[in-house]
């Protein structure tokens, strides 16, 4: 018996090549490098950053009203959100009594200020020395919630907010 040409063969060569790990995160890399990410993430942040500046800067003019509040029902805290005075909403006034009074005081003015930065480095607006900043910034926190704090401690003033955290 002769084969039958039309018949279909198996090819018994190589088989597909496996791919390497670098070659299947390299759909997800692309994504985290694509500039429309870069601007969203970047925009986002700012906005966050700016939120944040509000808050604060609120703060400090309407944290003796919002400080019992805030201290006594925090799981509870968007559900009053009427009696809160922040002009951040009862979240902003949680996040400013979180940095200012229990981590690190008005430092946190320049963590808002960093935020603003990176955000706008990630969208392309500023060119340059982001880790610079970013150092400068960090550096800068410190030395503003240490000053505060020790100030804060020399003058005795009795006060909602705790200046260096």
């Amino acid at each position: 018996m002769t084969p039958n040409k039309n018949s279909k063969k198996k090819k018994k060569g190589n088989p597909a090549p496996k791919k390497t790990f670098a070659q299947s995160m390299e759909p997800i890399v692309r994504f985290f490098k694509n500039e429309i990410f870069h601007f969203i993430v970047g925009f986002i942040l700012a906005l966050f950053g700016i939120f944040l500046l509000i808050a604060l800067t609120s703060f400090i003019f309407t944290g003796t009203s919002d400080q019992s509040v805030v201290e006594g029902l925090s799981s509870e805290l968007t559900k009053i959100e009427t009696e809160i005075e922040n002009w951040g909403g009862a979240n902003g006034a949680m996040l400013a009594h979180f940095l200012i009074n229990k981590w690190i005081g008005f430092g946190a003015f320049i963590l808002a200020l960093w935020t603003i930065i990176s955000g706008f480095y990630m969208m392309r607006v500023l060119e340059g020395g982001y880790w610079k900043t970013t150092i400068m910034c960090f550096i800068g926190m410190l030395t503003i919630s240490l000053f505060f704090g020790f100030l804060y401690q020399l003058t005795g003033v009795v006060s909602f907010t705790s200046w260096g955290g």
